[in-house]
């Protein structure tokens, strides 16, 4: 169920069914689909405009075909892209791309999102996991991939993939997650560990961020700086990462922070049990810094 159509007689004309689109607008789009006018950007089959009362607004194939946009989404990665896609475009508009395919790139589904930065010259790709990537050769040719591609990428993970301990930051992460840890080198200019996590919540709007990633024990858990922070609240770093006003303060100081301290001050032993539910929110002393 993509967000992306194109008009028929005009490639360059593109239609994103976004939360901010009024309600006029989206009955002229209807109107356009219904006559044919708007196609899929990959397959160029028509598309019609879906409004259901229970999910987002979308576009839907007129037939049954095998495109590649089609029926590969889970509805908590659409509701992330479209939560990064409505961060971004009021700052990026005419350089922002949703729903990025190239047929011949060895992608196995669309990029979520690809902003290109004229003033950086420099392209970045965010990639939306909300399943473990099981075949390996999988996660290992993607970033491959993208490099090829001349992008740059920021990994994004939903939130029914985080599994924090009980342990304040402290996680529990699946092969995939320790295989896109973000290794950039704005992390370990201003940070000691292996690296960063992003996970994202549709649902209240936020990011949270484990920075200097290390291993505890042999259980498949990480430790780290934890932040959260809400969409408003973000920039963007120049590599592409995501940036919290915590990282900002670190910049500003001119200071690496970490390792995290060690798992026998925290009082982790091994096997640290997951909670079932979610975590109780932090207050604002807990998340400055990554401090609890």
């Amino acid at each position: 169920m993509p967000f992306r159509a194109i008009h028929a007689q005009d490639s360059t004309r593109d239609y994103i069914l976004s939360n901010s689109v009024s309600p006029e607008t989206t009955n002229t789009w209807r109107e356009l689909g219904r006559s044919g006018a708007l196609i899929c950007p990959v397959c160029k089959t028509p598309m019609r405009v879906i409004t259901p009362e229970d999910r987002a607004r979308h576009f839907r194939h007129d037939t049954r075909n095998a495109c590649p946009l089609r029926d590969t989404d889970s509805q908590e990665r659409r509701d992330a892209r479209m939560a990064l896609y409505e961060w971004l475009v009021p700052k990026f508009k005419n350089y922002l791309t949703i729903e990025y395919w190239k047929s011949d790139a060895g992608l196995h589904r669309q990029i979520d999102l690809v902003l290109h930065v004229p003033e950086l010259d420099r392209t970045l790709a965010f990639w939306i996991h909300d399943r473990q990537m099981r075949k390996v050769a999988e996660r290992e040719a993607l970033p491959q991939v993208l490099e090829a591609l001349g992008l740059i990428p920021t990994w994004v993970f939903t939130a029914s993939m985080h599994r924090p301990a009980e342990t304040r930051g402290v996680v529990g992460l699946s092969t995939t997650e320790r295989h896109f840890i973000d290794k950039t080198r704005y992390g370990q200019e201003h940070y000691y560990g292996i690296g960063s996590l992003h996970y994202l919540s549709e649902d209240t709007g936020r990011i949270q961020t484990y920075r200097a990633l290390s291993r505890v024990g042999s259980t498949g858990h990480y430790e780290g700086m934890l932040y959260e922070t809400p969409f408003s609240d973000l920039s963007l770093a120049k590599h592409g990462d995501l940036c919290h006003p915590a990282d900002l303060e670190i910049i500003s100081s001119g200071r690496r922070k970490g390792p995290p301290p060690s798992p026998v001050s925290h009082g982790l032993r091994r096997g640290v049990r997951l909670p079932r539910s979610k975590s109780r929110p932090w207050t604002a002393t807990q998340r400055h810094l990554g401090k609890g």
